[in-house]
Protein backbone atom coordinates (compact mmCIF):
# COMPACT_ATOMS: atom_id res chain seq x y z
CA UNK A 1 0.00 0.00 0.00
CA UNK A 2 1.42 3.28 -1.02
CA UNK A 3 2.41 5.87 2.36
CA UNK A 4 1.37 8.61 2.78
CA UNK A 5 2.97 11.85 0.44
CA UNK A 6 5.53 13.22 2.31
CA UNK A 7 4.41 17.10 2.20
CA UNK A 8 1.57 15.81 4.48
CA UNK A 9 3.87 14.09 6.41
CA UNK A 10 6.01 17.67 7.07
CA UNK A 11 2.38 19.85 7.42
CA UNK A 12 1.69 16.41 10.07
CA UNK A 13 4.72 17.08 11.78
CA UNK A 14 3.73 20.94 12.77
CA UNK A 15 0.10 20.65 13.15
CA UNK A 16 1.32 17.26 15.34
CA UNK A 17 -2.49 15.98 14.66
CA UNK A 18 -3.44 13.30 16.87
CA UNK A 19 -6.37 12.15 18.72
CA UNK A 20 -6.06 11.96 22.49
CA UNK A 21 -2.54 11.12 23.16
CA UNK A 22 -1.35 9.73 26.38
CA UNK A 23 1.43 12.21 26.93
CA UNK A 24 0.14 15.35 29.27
CA UNK A 25 -2.79 13.39 30.08
CA UNK A 26 -5.04 16.32 31.31
CA UNK A 27 -8.58 15.20 30.55
CA UNK A 28 -10.60 12.66 31.11
CA UNK A 29 -13.84 12.43 32.83
CA UNK A 30 -12.95 8.20 32.90
CA UNK A 31 -10.06 8.75 35.07
CA UNK A 32 -12.14 9.10 38.15
CA UNK A 33 -13.67 6.42 39.71
CA UNK A 34 -17.41 5.36 40.76
CA UNK A 35 -19.42 4.48 43.32
CA UNK A 36 -19.10 0.92 44.53
CA UNK A 37 -22.65 -1.17 42.39
CA UNK A 38 -25.09 -2.28 44.14
CA UNK A 39 -25.58 -6.12 45.22
CA UNK A 40 -26.95 -8.46 42.89
CA UNK A 41 -31.27 -9.53 43.63
CA UNK A 42 -30.57 -12.96 45.44
CA UNK A 43 -33.42 -15.63 44.60
CA UNK A 44 -34.05 -19.52 44.97
CA UNK A 45 -33.17 -19.26 41.21
CA UNK A 46 -29.44 -19.82 40.42
CA UNK A 47 -28.23 -16.06 41.34
CA UNK A 48 -27.12 -13.84 38.56
CA UNK A 49 -23.73 -12.42 39.35
CA UNK A 50 -23.64 -8.95 38.30
CA UNK A 51 -19.60 -7.84 37.31
CA UNK A 52 -19.05 -4.75 39.37
CA UNK A 53 -17.29 -3.54 35.71
CA UNK A 54 -20.10 -3.77 33.83
CA UNK A 55 -22.21 -2.08 36.16
CA UNK A 56 -20.05 1.00 36.97
CA UNK A 57 -18.90 1.16 33.02
CA UNK A 58 -22.38 1.68 32.68
CA UNK A 59 -23.47 4.06 35.27
CA UNK A 60 -20.47 6.37 34.10
CA UNK A 61 -21.66 6.86 30.66
CA UNK A 62 -24.74 8.81 29.63
CA UNK A 63 -27.71 7.85 28.23
CA UNK A 64 -28.17 9.14 24.49
CA UNK A 65 -30.14 12.25 24.31
CA UNK A 66 -33.14 12.90 22.58
CA UNK A 67 -32.36 16.57 21.34
CA UNK A 68 -29.15 18.50 20.10
CA UNK A 69 -27.45 19.61 23.56
CA UNK A 70 -24.87 22.33 24.16
CA UNK A 71 -20.98 21.83 24.29
CA UNK A 72 -18.73 24.37 26.57
CA UNK A 73 -15.47 25.10 24.67
CA UNK A 74 -12.43 26.11 26.83
CA UNK A 75 -10.87 27.74 23.57
CA UNK A 76 -7.74 29.69 25.85
CA UNK A 77 -6.76 30.09 29.33
CA UNK A 78 -5.26 33.42 30.03
CA UNK A 79 -2.95 33.44 32.78
CA UNK A 80 -3.10 36.57 34.89
CA UNK A 81 -6.45 39.68 35.04
CA UNK A 82 -6.46 41.00 31.21
CA UNK A 83 -8.04 39.71 28.38
CA UNK A 84 -8.77 41.44 25.19
CA UNK A 85 -11.07 41.58 22.14
CA UNK A 86 -10.92 42.66 18.88
CA UNK A 87 -10.70 43.74 15.79
CA UNK A 88 -11.25 47.73 15.85
CA UNK A 89 -14.55 48.61 14.96
CA UNK A 90 -16.17 45.43 16.17
CA UNK A 91 -19.59 45.37 18.09
CA UNK A 92 -20.25 43.15 20.92
CA UNK A 93 -22.83 42.97 23.12
CA UNK A 94 -21.69 42.07 26.79
CA UNK A 95 -24.07 40.51 29.56
CA UNK A 96 -23.54 39.96 33.24
CA UNK A 97 -26.30 37.17 33.73
CA UNK A 98 -27.66 37.36 37.04
CA UNK A 99 -27.12 41.16 37.51
CA UNK A 100 -29.34 42.34 35.22
CA UNK A 101 -26.53 44.20 32.46
CA UNK A 102 -26.28 44.32 29.02
CA UNK A 103 -24.64 47.13 26.91
CA UNK A 104 -22.88 47.22 22.93
CA UNK A 105 -19.66 47.95 23.37
CA UNK A 106 -17.11 48.73 20.36
CA UNK A 107 -14.15 46.70 19.60
CA UNK A 108 -11.28 46.28 20.87
CA UNK A 109 -12.17 45.63 24.05
CA UNK A 110 -10.73 45.15 27.21
CA UNK A 111 -11.88 43.23 30.35
CA UNK A 112 -10.06 43.31 33.83
CA UNK A 113 -10.52 40.71 36.87
CA UNK A 114 -11.37 43.09 39.80
CA UNK A 115 -11.14 42.29 43.89
CA UNK A 116 -15.44 41.81 43.22
CA UNK A 117 -16.00 42.37 39.82
CA UNK A 118 -14.81 43.07 35.81
CA UNK A 119 -13.71 46.38 34.46
CA UNK A 120 -14.45 46.99 30.93
CA UNK A 121 -12.75 48.75 28.36
CA UNK A 122 -12.97 50.07 25.31
CA UNK A 123 -12.55 53.05 22.62
CA UNK A 124 -14.39 55.03 20.11
CA UNK A 125 -13.43 57.51 17.85
CA UNK A 126 -9.65 57.88 19.96
CA UNK A 127 -11.87 58.73 23.35
CA UNK A 128 -11.69 55.71 26.12
CA UNK A 129 -14.55 54.82 28.74
CA UNK A 130 -14.81 52.49 31.16
CA UNK A 131 -17.14 50.90 32.87
CA UNK A 132 -17.08 48.87 36.11
CA UNK A 133 -19.65 45.23 36.84
CA UNK A 134 -19.33 44.64 40.02
CA UNK A 135 -20.21 40.48 40.79
CA UNK A 136 -17.41 38.19 40.38
CA UNK A 137 -19.38 36.05 37.96
CA UNK A 138 -18.56 34.79 34.31
CA UNK A 139 -18.89 37.87 31.91
CA UNK A 140 -20.48 37.03 28.60
CA UNK A 141 -20.00 38.06 24.89
CA UNK A 142 -21.76 37.93 21.86
CA UNK A 143 -20.89 39.29 18.14
CA UNK A 144 -23.76 41.98 17.61
CA UNK A 145 -23.92 41.33 14.32
CA UNK A 146 -25.03 38.01 13.79
CA UNK A 147 -23.75 37.16 10.34
CA UNK A 148 -20.42 36.95 11.85
CA UNK A 149 -19.12 34.30 13.41
CA UNK A 150 -17.88 35.35 16.29
CA UNK A 151 -14.19 37.30 17.46
CA UNK A 152 -10.91 35.63 16.91
CA UNK A 153 -8.62 35.40 19.22
CA UNK A 154 -5.00 33.49 19.95
CA UNK A 155 -5.07 32.24 15.50
CA UNK A 156 -8.99 30.71 16.59
CA UNK A 157 -12.24 32.31 14.92
CA UNK A 158 -14.71 31.93 17.62
CA UNK A 159 -18.12 30.57 18.10
CA UNK A 160 -21.42 30.84 19.74
CA UNK A 161 -21.53 33.10 23.27
CA UNK A 162 -17.79 33.54 25.19
CA UNK A 163 -17.85 33.45 28.43
CA UNK A 164 -15.35 34.86 30.75
CA UNK A 165 -14.02 32.86 33.86
CA UNK A 166 -12.43 33.90 36.25
CA UNK A 167 -10.50 30.95 37.99
CA UNK A 168 -7.01 30.88 40.37
CA UNK A 169 -5.94 32.15 43.67
CA UNK A 170 -4.04 35.67 44.83
CA UNK A 171 -0.51 34.03 43.86
CA UNK A 172 -1.75 32.94 40.57
CA UNK A 173 -4.71 34.25 38.33
CA UNK A 174 -6.05 33.06 35.33
CA UNK A 175 -9.04 34.01 32.85
CA UNK A 176 -10.99 31.19 30.96
CA UNK A 177 -12.29 31.94 27.68
CA UNK A 178 -15.12 29.18 27.41
CA UNK A 179 -17.33 28.92 23.84
CA UNK A 180 -21.01 27.85 24.58
CA UNK A 181 -22.35 26.27 21.18
CA UNK A 182 -24.53 23.54 19.91
CA UNK A 183 -22.99 20.01 19.87
CA UNK A 184 -23.15 20.09 15.42
CA UNK A 185 -21.90 23.47 15.80
CA UNK A 186 -18.53 22.09 17.43
CA UNK A 187 -17.70 19.33 15.17
CA UNK A 188 -17.22 20.71 12.24
CA UNK A 189 -13.80 22.78 13.98
CA UNK A 190 -13.14 19.30 15.09
CA UNK A 191 -12.90 17.76 12.10
CA UNK A 192 -10.99 20.54 10.93
CA UNK A 193 -8.22 19.93 13.52
CA UNK A 194 -7.94 16.21 13.99
CA UNK A 195 -8.03 15.84 10.25
CA UNK A 196 -6.06 16.52 7.13
CA UNK A 197 -9.31 17.96 4.76
CA UNK A 198 -7.90 16.25 1.56
CA UNK A 199 -9.03 13.04 3.29
CA UNK A 200 -11.99 10.91 2.11
CA UNK A 201 -15.35 11.29 3.52
CA UNK A 202 -15.60 8.03 4.73
CA UNK A 203 -12.74 9.03 7.04
CA UNK A 204 -14.42 12.29 7.99
CA UNK A 205 -17.96 10.73 8.97
CA UNK A 206 -15.90 8.21 11.07
CA UNK A 207 -14.52 10.66 13.32
CA UNK A 208 -17.33 12.60 13.11
CA UNK A 209 -19.01 10.33 14.86
CA UNK A 210 -16.48 9.03 17.56
CA UNK A 211 -15.94 12.42 18.35
CA UNK A 212 -19.75 13.46 19.05
CA UNK A 213 -19.53 10.54 21.22
CA UNK A 214 -16.39 11.76 22.87
CA UNK A 215 -18.39 14.93 23.92
CA UNK A 216 -20.96 14.00 24.80
CA UNK A 217 -19.59 11.71 27.23
CA UNK A 218 -16.96 14.49 28.08
CA UNK A 219 -20.52 16.66 28.58
CA UNK A 220 -21.88 14.47 30.70
CA UNK A 221 -18.95 14.00 33.81
CA UNK A 222 -17.96 17.62 33.88
CA UNK A 223 -21.54 19.56 33.38
CA UNK A 224 -21.72 20.08 37.00
CA UNK A 225 -18.08 20.17 37.86
CA UNK A 226 -16.48 22.35 36.11
CA UNK A 227 -17.23 25.68 33.72
CA UNK A 228 -16.22 23.79 30.91
CA UNK A 229 -16.69 20.14 28.93
CA UNK A 230 -13.68 20.28 26.59
CA UNK A 231 -10.72 21.96 25.93
CA UNK A 232 -9.59 23.06 22.40
CA UNK A 233 -6.23 21.02 21.99
CA UNK A 234 -5.27 17.77 22.17
CA UNK A 235 -6.11 17.07 25.72
CA UNK A 236 -9.78 16.28 24.86
CA UNK A 237 -9.64 16.95 21.41
CA UNK A 238 -8.14 19.23 19.02
CA UNK A 239 -10.81 22.52 17.90
CA UNK A 240 -10.23 25.02 14.99
CA UNK A 241 -12.62 27.09 15.95
CA UNK A 242 -16.06 28.36 13.86
CA UNK A 243 -14.63 28.18 10.83
CA UNK A 244 -14.54 24.62 8.59
CA UNK A 245 -13.85 23.19 5.33
CA UNK A 246 -16.53 22.53 3.72
CA UNK A 247 -15.57 18.68 3.76
CA UNK A 248 -15.56 18.73 7.61
CA UNK A 249 -18.79 20.44 7.55
CA UNK A 250 -20.96 18.24 5.08
CA UNK A 251 -19.47 15.12 7.38
CA UNK A 252 -21.38 16.21 10.19
CA UNK A 253 -24.42 17.03 8.24
CA UNK A 254 -24.36 13.78 6.66
CA UNK A 255 -24.02 11.97 10.31
CA UNK A 256 -26.21 14.68 12.67
CA UNK A 257 -26.72 13.34 15.68
CA UNK A 258 -25.66 9.68 14.87
CA UNK A 259 -23.58 8.37 18.18
CA UNK A 260 -21.59 5.17 19.07
CA UNK A 261 -23.78 3.20 21.92
CA UNK A 262 -23.24 0.03 24.00
CA UNK A 263 -26.13 -1.46 26.42
CA UNK A 264 -28.02 1.66 25.37
CA UNK A 265 -25.23 3.92 26.75
CA UNK A 266 -22.79 6.53 24.89
CA UNK A 267 -19.45 4.55 24.26
CA UNK A 268 -16.56 7.10 24.92
CA UNK A 269 -14.75 7.27 21.07
CA UNK A 270 -11.70 7.82 21.64
CA UNK A 271 -9.13 8.06 18.64
CA UNK A 272 -5.59 8.67 18.37
CA UNK A 273 -3.39 9.43 15.43
CA UNK A 274 -1.86 5.88 14.63
CA UNK A 275 -2.17 2.61 17.00
CA UNK A 276 1.34 1.10 14.82
CA UNK A 277 -0.92 -2.04 13.82
CA UNK A 278 -1.20 -2.95 17.85
CA UNK A 279 -4.38 -1.35 18.99
CA UNK A 280 -4.31 -0.85 23.30
CA UNK A 281 -7.72 -1.37 25.54
CA UNK A 282 -8.63 1.71 26.76
CA UNK A 283 -8.39 0.30 30.47
CA UNK A 284 -4.69 -0.16 30.02
CA UNK A 285 -4.11 2.55 28.11
CA UNK A 286 -6.59 5.64 29.00
CA UNK A 287 -7.15 4.37 32.70
CA UNK A 288 -8.93 1.67 35.25
CA UNK A 289 -12.23 3.84 35.61
CA UNK A 290 -14.92 0.81 33.93
CA UNK A 291 -16.04 3.59 31.87
CA UNK A 292 -13.29 1.98 29.76
CA UNK A 293 -13.55 -2.11 30.56
CA UNK A 294 -16.36 -2.23 27.82
CA UNK A 295 -16.39 -4.44 24.85
CA UNK A 296 -15.78 -1.57 22.41
CA UNK A 297 -12.61 -0.06 24.00
CA UNK A 298 -11.05 -3.71 24.16
CA UNK A 299 -8.80 -5.30 21.82
CA UNK A 300 -10.27 -7.87 20.11
CA UNK A 301 -8.93 -11.17 18.73
CA UNK A 302 -6.69 -10.36 16.06
CA UNK A 303 -8.55 -12.58 13.48
CA UNK A 304 -11.61 -11.00 13.96
CA UNK A 305 -10.06 -7.70 12.53
CA UNK A 306 -6.69 -8.56 11.50
CA UNK A 307 -3.36 -6.16 11.53
CA UNK A 308 -4.30 -2.45 10.95
CA UNK A 309 -2.97 -0.66 7.71
CA UNK A 310 -1.39 2.39 9.48
CA UNK A 311 1.81 -0.33 10.20
CA UNK A 312 2.13 0.25 5.86
CA UNK A 313 0.26 4.02 5.60
CA UNK A 314 1.40 7.03 7.39
CA UNK A 315 4.65 7.98 8.70
CA UNK A 316 4.09 6.12 12.21
CA UNK A 317 4.16 2.53 11.06
CA UNK A 318 7.41 2.35 12.75
CA UNK A 319 10.10 4.74 14.33
CA UNK A 320 13.34 4.91 16.05
CA UNK A 321 14.29 7.45 18.36
CA UNK A 322 18.17 7.22 20.18
CA UNK A 323 19.17 9.18 23.34
CA UNK A 324 22.57 9.71 24.77
CA UNK A 325 23.64 8.72 28.38
CA UNK A 326 23.11 12.34 29.60
CA UNK A 327 19.40 12.59 28.33
CA UNK A 328 18.34 9.19 29.28
CA UNK A 329 19.75 9.81 33.04
CA UNK A 330 17.61 13.28 33.09
CA UNK A 331 14.81 11.13 31.95
CA UNK A 332 14.85 8.87 34.66
CA UNK A 333 15.59 11.50 37.09
CA UNK A 334 12.43 13.08 36.28
CA UNK A 335 9.93 9.84 36.92
CA UNK A 336 11.64 8.65 40.28
CA UNK A 337 10.33 9.83 43.50
CA UNK A 338 12.76 12.77 45.24
CA UNK A 339 15.82 10.71 46.60
CA UNK A 340 15.06 7.64 45.03
CA UNK A 341 18.36 6.57 43.46
CA UNK A 342 18.42 6.50 39.34
CA UNK A 343 21.16 3.25 38.31
CA UNK A 344 24.42 4.49 37.22
CA UNK A 345 25.83 3.16 33.78
CA UNK A 346 26.45 0.76 32.34
CA UNK A 347 22.76 -0.44 32.82
CA UNK A 348 20.16 -3.49 31.59
CA UNK A 349 16.33 -2.54 30.26
CA UNK A 350 14.23 -5.56 30.65
CA UNK A 351 10.97 -5.46 29.79
CA UNK A 352 9.13 -7.43 33.07
CA UNK A 353 5.32 -6.69 32.36
CA UNK A 354 3.60 -6.33 28.61
CA UNK A 355 -0.52 -5.76 28.70
CA UNK A 356 -2.63 -8.72 26.66
CA UNK A 357 -2.00 -6.72 23.17
CA UNK A 358 1.22 -7.04 23.69
CA UNK A 359 2.21 -3.86 24.79
CA UNK A 360 4.62 -3.27 27.38
CA UNK A 361 3.68 -2.34 30.45
CA UNK A 362 7.20 -1.89 32.42
CA UNK A 363 10.58 -1.90 32.39
CA UNK A 364 12.79 -2.78 34.74
CA UNK A 365 16.13 -0.56 34.51
CA UNK A 366 19.32 -1.69 36.08
CA UNK A 367 23.13 -1.18 36.79
CA UNK A 368 25.74 -3.15 36.77
CA UNK A 369 27.46 -1.91 39.70
CA UNK A 370 27.31 -3.95 42.95
CA UNK A 371 24.46 -2.58 45.46
CA UNK A 372 22.60 -0.40 42.90
CA UNK A 373 19.18 -0.78 43.54
CA UNK A 374 16.81 -2.25 40.12
CA UNK A 375 14.56 1.15 38.88
CA UNK A 376 10.97 -0.19 37.52
CA UNK A 377 9.48 2.76 35.52
CA UNK A 378 5.76 1.87 33.82
CA UNK A 379 6.28 2.42 30.19
CA UNK A 380 4.13 5.11 29.88
CA UNK A 381 6.56 6.85 32.72
CA UNK A 382 9.38 6.36 30.15
CA UNK A 383 8.20 8.00 27.57
CA UNK A 384 6.91 10.79 28.88
CA UNK A 385 10.81 11.65 30.89
CA UNK A 386 12.20 10.42 27.51
CA UNK A 387 9.96 13.02 25.75
CA UNK A 388 10.92 15.73 28.06
CA UNK A 389 14.69 15.71 27.63
CA UNK A 390 14.21 16.33 23.67
CA UNK A 391 12.08 18.77 20.94
CA UNK A 392 8.77 17.56 20.01
CA UNK A 393 7.73 13.92 20.55
CA UNK A 394 10.39 11.26 19.46
CA UNK A 395 8.87 8.47 21.84
CA UNK A 396 5.81 9.15 19.74
CA UNK A 397 3.50 6.05 21.45
CA UNK A 398 4.43 3.98 25.00
CA UNK A 399 5.10 0.65 22.59
CA UNK A 400 8.37 0.26 22.12
CA UNK A 401 11.53 -1.37 22.57
CA UNK A 402 14.66 -0.18 23.91
CA UNK A 403 18.19 -1.42 23.20
CA UNK A 404 21.38 -0.34 25.06
CA UNK A 405 24.15 0.93 23.16
CA UNK A 406 27.26 1.89 24.24
CA UNK A 407 26.73 6.20 23.85
CA UNK A 408 22.96 5.95 24.99
CA UNK A 409 19.99 3.97 24.16
CA UNK A 410 17.82 3.35 21.31
CA UNK A 411 13.78 3.05 21.26
CA UNK A 412 12.22 1.17 18.46
CA UNK A 413 8.53 1.98 18.64
CA UNK A 414 5.20 2.04 16.47
CA UNK A 415 2.31 4.15 16.33
CA UNK A 416 1.77 7.94 17.85
CA UNK A 417 -1.10 8.07 20.86
CA UNK A 418 -2.38 5.52 22.76
CA UNK A 419 -3.62 3.23 20.50
CA UNK A 420 -7.15 3.38 21.50
CA UNK A 421 -10.31 3.56 19.69
CA UNK A 422 -10.14 4.51 16.39
CA UNK A 423 -6.86 4.98 13.99
CA UNK A 424 -6.92 8.53 11.95
CA UNK A 425 -3.96 6.69 9.80
CA UNK A 426 -5.65 3.22 9.88
CA UNK A 427 -9.34 4.80 8.75
CA UNK A 428 -7.88 7.20 5.70
CA UNK A 429 -6.07 3.74 4.44
CA UNK A 430 -9.53 2.13 4.36
CA UNK A 431 -11.61 4.61 3.29
CA UNK A 432 -9.06 5.14 0.62
CA UNK A 433 -10.04 1.09 -0.44
CA UNK A 434 -13.58 2.70 -0.28
CA UNK A 435 -14.84 0.99 3.06
CA UNK A 436 -17.73 2.92 4.46
CA UNK A 437 -17.67 4.54 7.88
CA UNK A 438 -20.25 2.32 9.46
CA UNK A 439 -17.51 -0.60 8.32
CA UNK A 440 -14.91 1.56 9.89
CA UNK A 441 -16.13 2.07 13.49
CA UNK A 442 -17.56 -1.68 13.55
CA UNK A 443 -13.74 -2.16 13.22
CA UNK A 444 -12.62 0.13 15.58
CA UNK A 445 -15.58 -0.26 18.14
CA UNK A 446 -16.50 -3.55 18.03
CA UNK A 447 -20.17 -4.52 19.60
CA UNK A 448 -20.80 -0.78 19.45
CA UNK A 449 -24.02 -0.11 17.66
CA UNK A 450 -24.66 3.52 15.79
CA UNK A 451 -27.87 5.05 16.31
CA UNK A 452 -29.07 8.37 15.23
CA UNK A 453 -30.43 10.23 18.61
CA UNK A 454 -31.69 13.33 17.30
Amino acid sequence: MSRFPSDDVDRLRRRLIKGVPVLGLGFMSCRGKEGIPEAPPQSSVKPVVADPIVLNGDRGRPLPPSSEPGIRVRAARVDGDLVEFGPVGARFWVTAPGRDHRAMHVGPVRFQRLAAGWRVTWSVSGRTSTRVIEGAEPLTLTMADREEVGPEFRGRMLSGTVNLVGGGDSRRRHIDVVCHLSMETYLPGVLAGELFDSWRPATHEALAIAARSFALCERFHWLSRRSHDVVADERSQVWNGGLAPRRSSEAVLRTRGEVLLHRGRVVPGYYSASCGGRPAAAIDAISSNPVNGIAPLSVPDSDRRGVCPCRSFGPHGSWRASFDIRAFNEALASRVDTGSEVPRWPIDVELIEAFESGRPRSFRISSARRGSKPLELRAVDLQRGLNSTATGRPVRSADFEVSVRPDGIRVDGAGFGHGVGLCQYGTEALARLNTPAREILARYYPGAEIRRVW
